[in-house]
């Protein structure tokens, strides 16, 4: 049985992600051909859903990843309620 393909355009659609930023990480070789897409005979670009889908579920684990929360974690994982402070140079904290 062949894994469901579905259309960059319709991938993007379903995901949120514009055309253009998907053709970017393909340019990027963030999406690999023949494991995340082919292309079909006419040139169309087809998404390998299952692989899609595991892209995303690891990229909380990828290199740079940054969480979206504001605050920072403490002792136990939880986040804190404030951002963190920095110091600015030449300046006393009063």
């Amino acid at each position: 049985m062949s894994l469901p393909k579905i259309t960059l355009q319709k991938l993007a659609f379903e995901s949120g992600y514009t055309e253009d930023a998907l053709r970017s990480k393909i340019a990027r070789g963030e999406f690999a051909e023949g494991v995340h897409y082919i292309k079909s005979p006419d040139g169309r670009i087809h998404f390998i859903v299952e692989a899609y889908l595991q892209w995303v579920g690891s990229s909380h684990t990828a290199k740079g990843y940054k969480s979206p929360s504001i605050g920072t974690a403490n002792a136990t994982g939880q986040q804190s309620k404030s951002p963190r402070r920095h110091r600015i140079s030449g300046t006393q904290n009063a």
